[in-house]
């Protein structure tokens, strides 16, 4: 079973009402399902639409990172639980990845040590994947559990883990003939007392404000009961912030082709 999907993703930092951060993007997914026994296997292929114009920037260079990532194949478990499943082709991917940046952005020591510290990271592949909140928002609808839990990394505390507690609300609610399945969560830190002094050390001084945090995720589904397989359409609104006046947001939408 094979679902089409356009990924829009759109985040921001505000600072004392300023945005001091923007970001969008926009990709392809083509995902296919297929149901095992005791899990599922999903095979995601993702293609970035660059702009064509686009400057040998930070974006430009991310966007070639991520292209190491543009085939997974997860294997998902009946309660959420996910794991890499084709780790191997993915590293050796990376090399192909690599020498189009080197390519491109040249081969200076600084660059090198960039893409060492990127092929490190390929080691924890699993972890990135399971804490990436653009997977979670896809896969999450595999489990069928009233309330979970699942860690993600802050995104203004760099470093810094984060426990989100979800909800699941299978909504009676029907729009333009589809089910709706809402997800709504908040986070807490893992550890409180070292994202509270990251802050007061080197972030208070700039805003004025004290630490107060705050995590709220809310993700809307349209989906088929009757059909089965993946959703049709889905949005999700990420907000997290950590005193009055520094706060980030991030925008996901899945749309169906």
């Amino acid at each position: 079973m094979e679902q089409r999907y356009k990924v829009n993703t759109r985040s921001s930092i505000e600072l004392k009402g300023i945005n001091i951060y923007q970001d969008s993007k926009s990709q392809e997914w083509s995902v296919v399902l297929e149901k095992k026994e005791d899990s599922y296997i999903v095979v995601i292929v993702r293609s970035t639409l660059y702009d064509s114009d686009a400057e040998k920037n930070l974006k430009s260079l991310l966007n070639m990172v991520e292209d190491v990532y543009a085939r997974i194949a997860l294997r998902v478990s009946r309660n959420g639980e996910m794991i890499v499943d084709n780790r191997t082709e993915i590293i050796n991917h990376w090399e192909t990845v690599q020498e189009n940046i080197m390519a491109t952005f040249g081969c200076d020591d600084e660059m090198k040590t960039f893409c060492e510290n990127v092929r490190e990271g390929l080691d924890n592949i699993d972890r990135y994947v399971r804490r990436n909140m653009i997977f979670f928002v896809l896969l999450s609808t595999f489990s069928r559990r009233e309330e979970f839990e699942f860690l993600t990394d802050s995104f203004l505390s760099v470093g810094d883990s984060i426990k989100v507690n979800i909800k699941r609300n299978e909504s009676a609610e029907e729009s333009a003939g589809k089910d709706i399945l809402i997800h709504e969560g908040r986070a807490v830190p893992v550890d409180l007392r070292q994202m509270r002094g990251k802050y007061d050390d080197k972030v208070s001084q700039y805003i004025g404000s004290p630490f107060v945090y705050d995590f709220s995720f809310i993700s809307r589904y349209e989906y088929d009961n009757q059909k089965g397989g993946m959703f049709d359409n889905a949005v999700c609104n990420i907000y997290e912030q950590m005193s009055d006046g520094y706060s980030f947001k991030n925008h996901i939408e899945f749309i169906s082709l």
